[in-house]
């Protein structure tokens, strides 16, 4: 299985209370999601400043091969809708953004994708990939064969699973 890249910032960032810096910060990975095009959101890490024991590069390869997918997905007609719900496992009641991908051409929903935006009294503290969120779709697999069946996330299961079976 692969892990879960996650971006942290730093202690400094945090003692500065840097309100201003994390607005802009999120507002543009908000928009780097909207538009699937991570290099919107590339300026804003910084590592020297703002984030420490973070795979910058890692995690926008993970956002680029993620928005890729989807943009080949819709052959580049798109639109994305962003719903803010809340996480239901990991960090219950954290506030997630739910960008739910729909084809321009058919206005049918693809996909979805969701992050964990962890915001203390104003200040970034971590965007990670949340995949147990409220409103977020399920699948269920197993039921045959004697194999119990499982309810989990489509999202987690399009991550980790779709390619086992």
């Amino acid at each position: 299985m692969t892990s879960t890249v996650s971006i942290k910032t730093t202690q400094k960032f945090w003692l500065n209370q840097n309100t201003a810096l994390t607005d802009k910060i999120v507002n543009a990975f908000v928009q780097s999601c909207i538009q699937l095009d991570a290099s919107i959101f590339e300026p804003f890490m910084n590592e020297e400043d703002v984030f420490e024991d973070v795979e910058k590069y890692s995690f926008l390869a993970v956002m680029h091969r993620m928005f890729d997918d989807l943009r080949r997905f819709t052959m580049d007609d798109f639109y994305v809708e962003v719903k803010d719900t809340t996480c239901k496992s990991c960090f219950v009641g954290k506030s997630v953004k739910h960008f739910e991908v729909f084809n321009g051409a058919t206005k049918q929903y693809e996909a979805d994708f969701a992050y964990l935006i962890d915001i203390e009294k104003g200040v970034l503290k971590d965007i990670y990939k949340c995949y147990e969120y409220v409103g977020c779709k399920t699948c269920t697999i197993g039921g045959n064969d004697g194999v119990p069946e499982l309810t989990i996330s489509l999202p987690l299961y399009n991550k980790e699973f779709r390619n086992m079976w």
